[in-house]
């Protein structure tokens, strides 16, 4: 499980963008599989995030614990639309059918046992305009950066999953590629 700190803690990529809007959509592409005990938490994560401009597409990979219906039933600020379930794909394919599903100009993943900040998308937002200004639209980008790892209970296990790594490095808060 992951509480996302202050600091932006998973991945957010540009896929296009339109210059009328000043606040672009978010796309939370989340894959889920038996994850009814962890949802509800995650989804009052996203409800409190600062970012007014969200969608989360959700791909269900066949869940047997009632996920897709607490997933229909949902009603909250943030949209959330299931576009999958039923059909056993594993994980590479249910999180390809939820990015398949996305409709803003930028994505971010989630995992179903995530708790997230309120600023995470805000954070992750002002990284990959600044790289954008810096290096202009064309060129991708991905922003991202630690977690902290918690138990079931949310108590701290871990500050950094990066300080658990074996190369116990830091790593840059944005990417940017040429092409």
């Amino acid at each position: 499980m992951a509480l996302h700190r202050p600091a932006p803690r998973r991945f957010l990529f540009h896929m296009h963008h339109d210059d009328n809007l000043s606040e672009p959509l978010v796309s939370i592409a989340l894959a889920t599989y038996n994850g009814r005990t962890y949802l509800p938490e995650l989804l009052a994560s996203l409800e409190a995030q600062s970012w007014p401009n969200l969608e989360v597409v959700v791909s269900d990979d066949a869940s047997t614990d009632g996920t897709p219906e607490l997933l229909a039933a949902y009603a909250g600020r943030v949209p959330v639309r299931l576009v999958a379930s039923g059909e056993r794909v594993g994980i590479v394919r249910n999180f390809e059918r939820a990015l398949a599903a996305c409709r803003g100009d930028y994505v971010a993943l989630a995992d179903q046992d995530d708790v997230w900040a309120p600023e995470k998308i805000a954070d992750l937002m002002r990284e990959l305009r600044q790289a954008e200004q810096a290096r202009g639209r064309a060129t991708p980008a991905l922003a991202f950066c630690d977690i902290e790892l918690v138990d079931a209970k949310l108590c701290c296990v871990s500050t950094s999953l990066f300080d658990t790594s074996p190369q116990n490095r830091a790593a840059p808060s944005v990417c940017a590629i040429s092409c």
